[in-house]
């Protein structure tokens, strides 16, 4: 068993207090910001250059932050913010959902490359890498927050949160582990032809597998959450979404793999 007491503030400047998911998803933007400009530098992506590597994060930071949080408002906890509105703003509370972070990037991602003649793949493959590295210490971040705790447990390595009772599965670091295994399957697979090289090679490759993956384990993770409501035979809403990602991902790179 073991006690949660960490701080989610890491230091004040006056009375504002700077915590550690701030800090993970400045520093998570960085990276990604550091791989596109590298990817730019190599020409590495036709048509991308260092100024709209510029232009791209911004807009990505912008959209996949309010993303983020008009799906964690509007689609998962409407009933506590519905009665003030005005709560939807205090992104500082809390209330992130990753589905709408993922559509916000990929709407962005999408019209920047539509944009600016660029490929969508190409771009996406060298985010989704970074990313998936970036989940992993979100997850943490998350757990220092005590926040989507697991179901009860008498585990040893169960935790007692401060924000719920009784001893629970800190199913956040889970979450943490499962994203160091896709970044640990996504880096290696770009570094070593563990495929065949002309499939290994197809654009969107990385980003389908990162889908694929993602949904699988979230879905099967998700048992272990509490405080989820069951909208469809008995899985929760953050289930069913997994569960499409993880079946849209699979019958597209089965289509890659077939057309090889």
């Amino acid at each position: 068993m073991i006690e949660h007491n960490i701080s989610p503030v890491i230091f004040h400047i006056g009375k504002l207090g700077v915590r550690w998911y701030g800090l993970v998803y400045a520093l998570g933007f960085a990276l990604i910001y550091y791989v596109l400009r590298k990817a730019a530098v190599q020409g590495r992506i036709k048509n991308l250059t260092k100024e709209l590597v510029d232009s791209y994060i911004l807009w990505a930071i912008f959209v996949t932050v309010i993303g983020a949080r008009l799906f964690h408002v509007f689609i998962f906890d409407f009933s506590l913010y519905k009665d003030n509105l005005l709560d939807v703003f205090k992104i500082w509370q809390g209330g992130l959902a990753f589905h709408g972070a993922l559509a916000g990037l990929v709407l962005t991602t999408w019209y920047f490359c539509r944009k600016h003649k660029v490929s969508f793949y190409e771009l996406a493959d060298q985010i989704v890498i970074p990313l998936s590295l970036v989940l992993v210490f979100g997850r943490i971040a998350n757990f220092i927050n005590a926040e989507m705790v697991g179901t009860i447990s008498s585990l040893p390595w169960c935790v007692n949160f401060p924000t719920a009772e009784g001893c629970r599965h800190p199913t956040q670091l889970y979450e943490s582990f499962k994203n160091i295994f896709i970044f640990g399957v996504l880096f290696v697979w770009n570094k070593k032809s563990l495929v065949v090289e002309d499939l290994k090679e197809r654009k969107g490759i990385y980003f389908w597998a990162f889908i694929a993956l993602y949904g699988l384990l979230r879905f099967l993770l998700m048992f272990l959450r509490d405080g989820e409501a069951k909208v469809l035979l008995g899985l929760t809403l953050a289930q069913v979404f997994a569960l499409v990602m993880f079946v849209v991902g699979v019958v597209v790179l089965v289509r890659f793999y077939w057309k090889r």
